[in-house]
Order: C-alpha cells, then structure tokens, then sequence
C-alpha cells in the first residue's frame, strides 16, 4: 500500500495502467496488483481512460470486468514514452 509520500500523479498512474493493458487484458484486481497500487485507484483511473477512449471494455460478467487497450490508447502510450 502506497504512502502520502510516495504518491504517484494520475498520469504516472495511467502510464502504468497502459502499460499492462499493452501486453494482456486483465481485470482492476489484476492491474492492481501488478502496479502496485489499491484497485479502488485503479477503478477510478479506469473510468477516465475509458471516459477518453484510451480503454475499452472487454469482456463483464456479473462483477468482473476485463479490459484492454484501444489503438487509440497505443499512440498515446507512445507519444508519452518519447
């Protein structure tokens, strides 16, 4: 669990939730825990990616949800990583 002084920007955030979605689709649970930071976060992160089209919903069931990264999302992540 992350620190007041150790807190991290929500683009530092959202960088990192691209990042992991580039590569697999996963769940908030799982980028959580690969990004290390709490899945609330995470949700709330996710609602404004998808909110500005950098990720898409994949697959819902119930109470999962699955999500991915939109080519919109890819030149993103790549025009920040310059």
């Amino acid at each position: 669990m992350m620190t007041k002084d150790k807190r991290r920007s929500y683009k530092e955030l959202q960088k990192r939730i691209l990042r992991v979605l580039r590569t697999k689709k996963l769940n908030k649970n799982e980028i959580a825990r690969k990004i290390n930071a709490e899945w609330r976060v995470v949700g709330n992160q996710i609602v404004l990616l998808r909110g500005n089209g950098l990720v898409d919903l994949f697959f819902e069931h119930e109470k999962m949800s699955i999500f991915n990264i939109t080519d919109r999302g890819l030149k993103y992540l790549r025009k920040v990583e310059r």
